[in-house]
């Protein structure tokens, strides 16, 4: 084969191909986490303009064990009807905007072995979790406005 051939190919072929792999990478975290599923509920338009904004907050979301983690990958905003969930770009394939009522979802606090969390249980998927750092939680929290916290709960289970 000419080298000359190879190189193009290479180098129009490498990207192509990574943006496909990318794509299904996106795909199976969606589906596996649950992100996709409460897009089917929960889609916005993005984070409201009169929210309160918070960027780089890491969360785990998923059901039982299997949780997908998006490290710092999340923009946050609160508002006293709920908050909103929007990824950043490399993440935003698979994964639109996402605005939670608190109506719609339970939320606590909970202590486990590595710290305390704020999880997230949206009332049309029991199954599911969002837990976020218990930081973040206060401070949507304190967002929110005026909410008494529920008391901290020893949950050391799987979930």
């Amino acid at each position: 084969m000419d080298p000359a051939l190879l190189f193009a190919l290479i180098v129009v072929g490498f990207p192509i191909a990574f943006m496909a792999l990318w794509s299904l990478v996106l795909l199976i975290l969606s589906s596996l986490g649950g992100w996709g599923e409460l897009a089917l509920w929960y889609r916005a338009d993005g984070v409201p303009q009169s929210a309160a904004r918070k960027s780089g907050v890491s969360l785990a979301m998923g059901r039982g064990w299997l949780k997908v983690s998006y490290r710092s990958g999340v923009q946050l905003g609160v508002t006293p009807e709920g908050i909103a969930m929007k990824p950043i770009l490399v993440l935003g394939l698979f994964h639109p905007p996402l605005f939670l009522p608190f109506a719609e979802m339970e939320t606590r606090f909970e202590k486990k072995f590595l710290g305390r969390y704020y999880r997230i249980t949206p009332r049309r998927s029991q199954a599911l979790a969002i837990l976020l750092p218990g930081r973040i939680g206060d401070w949507i929290e304190t967002e929110r406005g005026g909410f008494v916290l529920p008391p901290l709960t020893d949950a050391l289970e799987g979930s």
